[in-house]
Formats: C-alpha cells, sequence, structure tokens
C-alpha cells in the first residue's frame, strides 16, 4: 500500500477533503456545503449563533461532516494508506470545531481563544461528540493548523505556506477572496496581511460570482452604460442594478487599499532586500512608491476564473501586476498537504504581521480614490 494524506479545509460556505499521496499528487477530492449555514451565511452570523447557545450543536455539524468525508475517501481507496491529516479554516471556523468560547471573535478588539497548532488524533477530536461514527473512520494522527488573528485564520496560512512564502526570496502576493478578502505580502524574510470587507459581494447567491462582477463592470464601462464614477446613464439607469453596482465599487476599492497598503508596509521595512532581477521601471501607481511583486495568487473561487485585464481595469489591481496574476484555486487544501509533508515550508506565526486597515491614516483616503473605475 501507499502512504497518502487527507487534508480538510472547514470554509464557511463549503466544506473540502483531498486525498493527497506524499508525492503531493492529488487522489481524490470531495466537497460538500456546510450545514452549519441553516445559522447563517456569514462569519459574524456564525459567531452570533454560538454565543446564542447554538455552538454544541454547530460544532456536532462540523464534526459529523469531517468523519464523513474522510471516511469516505478511506473506503473509496483501500489501497492508499493514510498515516496523517491536516485541517485549516478561518478562525471562526476552528474555534467551533474545538468548541472554544466564540463570544470575543465578535466584539472589539476581537480576541481569540487560541490560535495555536493543534496535535491530536482523528479519533480524539470527535470522541465527545460522535460515538456512533462509522467503524471505517480511521484513528490516525492530525494536525490543526495555526491562525495568526481573529480575521486572520489558518485557511490563509495554509495558503502562504502553499504559496512557498518561507522559501523564496521573491517578494509575492496572495489574495484569497471569500466571504472577506485576505491578502498577505512577502517572503521568507518579512509576511505582512490584512483583511479587507469585501467578499461577500462576489460570493455566489450574493451578486454575482467569482469574477463575474469585476468583468460586468468592465464590460458596462467600456459600453458608455456607467460613468467612471459608476453612474448608470439615464438611458440605462435602474436602481437595483445601480445599487449592485455601488456594491461592487466598494468591494473592489477595499481590495485595493488593501493591496495598496500592505505594499507600502512592506517596503518600508529595513528588512526587505530588492533582488537584483527586480526591473528599474515599474508603473506608476499615483506616484506611490512600491515593492515590486513578482507573482500575485488568486486563490478560492474568486481565484479559478481571474480577469486579470479586467480587474485592472476597474483599478482593483494595480497595473504593475499585469502578467503576474496566477490562479491557484484552493490554497487551503494545498498548504495544509505541504505543511504536513514539508517543515521547511511552515512559517513562524509571529514572524506574520497583521496590519489592521482601520487603523492606517490613509486607508478611508486611498479607498475613496479607488472607488471611481
Amino acid at each position: 500500500m501507499s502512504e497518502a494524506i487527507i487534508a480538510v479545509d472547514i470554509g464557511t460556505t463549503n466544506i473540502e477533503a483531498m486525498l493527497c499521496g506524499t508525492d503531493y499528487s492529488i487522489i481524490d477530492h470531495k466537497s460538500e456545503r456546510n450545514e452549519q449555514r441553516r445559522f447563517g451565511s456569514d462569519v459574524a452570523a456564525r459567531i452570533c449563533a454560538a454565543v446564542s447557545g447554538h455552538a454544541e450543536e454547530m460544532r456536532v455539524c462540523v464534526l459529523s461532516q469531517i468523519c464523513g468525508l474522510i471516511t469516505g475517501l478511506i473506503t473509496a481507496h483501500p489501497s492508499e494508506n493514510v498515516t496523517q491529516a491536516a485541517i485549516a479554516g478561518n478562525t471562526t471556523m476552528l474555534h467551533i470545531l474545538m468548541g472554544y468560547d466564540c463570544e470575543g471573535l465578535g466584539l472589539y478588539p476581537f480576541k481569540t481563544v487560541s490560535l495555536s497548532e493543534i496535535h491530536t488524533t482523528t479519533h480524539k477530536l470527535i470522541s465527545d461528540y460522535l460515538t456512533d461514527a462509522d467503524p471505517a473512520f480511521p484513528d490516525i494522527p492530525l494536525t490543526i493548523l495555526p491562525g495568526i488573528s481573529a480575521y486572520i485564520g489558518a485557511d490563509i496560512y495554509a495558503g502562504a505556506v502553499a504559496c512557498g512564502f518561507a522559501v523564496t526570496d521573491e517578494v509575492n502576493m496572495l489574495i484569497d477572496l471569500g466571504t472577506n478578502a485576505e491578502i498577505m505580502l512577502g517572503n521568507k524574510d518579512r509576511i505582512v496581511t490584512a483583511s479587507a470587507a469585501a467578499g461577500p459581494a462576489f460570493e455566489s447567491g450574493r451578486i454575482f460570482k467569482g469574477t463575474e462582477g469585476i468583468e460586468m463592470l468592465h464590460r458596462l464601462l467600456t459600453l458608455g452604460v456607467i460613468d467612471p464614477t459608476g453612474l448608470m446613464k439615464d438611458e440605462y439607469f435602474e436602481q437595483p442594478a445601480q445599487k449592485n453596482i455601488r456594491k461592487l465599487q466598494l468591494a473592489k476599492a477595499a481590495i485595493r487599499a488593501a493591496v495598496d497598503i500592505l505594499m507600502s508596509k512592506f517596503e518600508s521595512s529595513k528588512s526587505f532586500q530588492p533582488t537584483a532581477s527586480v526591473p528599474q521601471e515599474v508603473p506608476d501607481d499615483g506616484d506611490r512608491s512600491f515593492c515590486e511583486i513578482s507573482n500575485v495568487y488568486i486563490s478560492g473561487n474568486f481565484g479559478n476564473n481571474i480577469d486579470e485585464n479586467a480587474c485592472i481595469a476597474v483599478g482593483m489591481l494595480p497595473e504593475r501586476f499585469r502578467g503576474k496574476c496566477r490562479p491557484f484555486g484552493n490554497t487551503v487544501l494545498s498548504g495544509s498537504i505541504r505543511y504536513a509533508l514539508d517543515p521547511a515550508s511552515r512559517i513562524p506565526p509571529e514572524n506574520i504581521e497583521e496590519i489592521v486597515l482601520a487603523n492606517e491614516p490613509e486607508f478611508n483616503e486611498i479607498l475613496m480614490n479607488s472607488i471611481h473605475l
């Protein structure tokens, strides 16, 4: 039997599991809707539900689904010897999974119970709640990845691991769009990160799915249906459509503001030393001096269908990113696998600096300037 590993991504919308060989080859992948959605569609609603007395019920939901997904992968591939498992997710999902008090997550200053890496086994994880688990559910070593803060969770940390931040001199950026936009920038010497309230505008069932909203803004602008302020021309004006355009403008502006602030913060670091391959001239983006970025990894469902030209044309991403955007799919699963198999890829969480955008004096100014198309 060949050795294999299972990774689980506990997302707010979906829970996914992947079976991989120790050579990183993907053997199988399963995904299903997170049953906690009946308690609310976003993180804030889940926190409220947990604090209101539904925490145990929500924990049973996620443990049951994890048990089912892992059992399904095991039974579908009896020739694979699964020797370990890894789990990642946002901070709220992992607090619910571990039975931690979620009250601090919903109140400023957004305190967590624990963000530490956890080592346990699959049977120990479910022992108190799922006594009737499928006999095929294996008892294997389990690692739960560490997080950074209340809103920069183990899912984003896993993304940085997947993108090789810990082992490269190149300065790379990771943009993950789910219920929020989480962004990381850095290399093996330094990493900065921030969370921007933008994701709901891009989620399926809200306004558009994936990059459809950004592509739509670009087409409407090109066709002259809207002007550079986002205002619909009189002959096309429709109130619901105009409201959706404004929501998309705010979402893309929040992302751009986060991108610009992180680049500025990273550039100001004395530890940043450009490599010889960095071009001497880069496109001007509002006369701000930024570090040169080698790759911009876009993860999640948004990243699978990234339209780089549209994102740049409407101002969500700067011109200097042209030709550098790389779709990366689910970095949570691939990062969890890499974290388990390759210790060199792990980033000490204390080496990641969170930038709280609301505390940055220039945030509102950049946000307002970035609303225009």
